[in-house]
């Protein structure tokens, strides 16, 4: 099993949605710059049931690969492991919602899930699940933790004023739940995804600095390299880690 507590630096990556050309440049520049693993932040596109892309995705990177529960995954499928940390596949891990990790003395706190703004479009128990957003039992959960430096996430508080963010108004109860765990916790990061928006912003109520990493459909794919020993980040672009495949005519 992979060993998280070995971990100094881990580039931290938005949704990747299955895609896996957007992994093999995330892979890359993670190896570029010296990185342990990749954190991904949700929508990673676990699909075990469909074929077509558990073989292509679902694949040894050569790198670990570490993610949380966005809203669109199997949540079916998830629900089945219970360990704080779970080896889906070769070199492929999963972070339940609540679990906390210590990494290079700096203790992670994992929250998937989020609203689905699409649902209504999708098949219930095929590619949407009711599971997806955070429970009262999940919370509380997270609140049972104590002294937190970094929070992962899909979705984001309350606080963040992203835009896109207030514009549905079923989403808030999940943002309402995150903004207890800032409240009550008060970490100094927060990293998520969800809304395919580049947003940063530090919040003075908690001293927390909150960063929202960009998707694979975003026109400047961007992931950020993290050092868990000196605190220190850097922004890595990463159309410039490997070239598109070529296309057949």
């Amino acid at each position: 099993m992979f060993d998280l507590s070995s971990v100094t630096k881990a580039l931290l990556l938005g949704d990747s949605h299955g895609d896996p050309y957007f992994m093999r440049r995330a892979v890359s520049a993670a190896k570029d710059h010296d990185c342990d693993c990749i954190f991904q932040v949700g929508d990673f596109g676990y699909w075990p049931r469909d074929t077509r892309t558990s073989t292509m995705f679902l694949k040894d990177y050569g790198l670990p690969v570490v993610f949380l529960d966005g809203n669109h995954e199997d949540h079916d499928e998830l629900e089945k492991f219970t360990e704080d940390i779970n080896e889906v596949a070769p070199n492929i891990f999963y972070i339940p919602r609540g679990s906390v990790h210590e990494i290079s003395g700096k203790r992670i706190l994992f929250i998937g899930g989020a609203y689905s703004i699409d649902w209504k479009s999708r098949v219930k128990g095929i590619d949407w699940f009711p599971q997806e957003q955070i429970t009262q039992e999940q919370l509380e959960k997270c609140l049972e933790h104590k002294n937190i430096d970094m929070v992962l996430t899909h979705d984001c508080p309350m606080s963040c004023n992203i835009v896109g963010a207030l514009n549905y108004p079923s989403s808030i109860h999940n943002r309402e739940k995150l903004q207890k765990v800032q409240d009550a916790l008060s970490p100094d990061f927060w990293f998520f995804g969800h809304y395919h928006k580049p947003f940063k912003k530090y919040d003075y109520h908690t001293d927390t600095f909150f960063h929202c990493l960009v998707a694979n459909v975003n026109q400047d794919r961007i992931a950020v390299s993290f050092n868990f020993v000196s605190g220190k980040m850097q922004e890595i672009d990463l159309d410039a880690a490997i070239p598109e495949p070529k296309q057949s005519d």
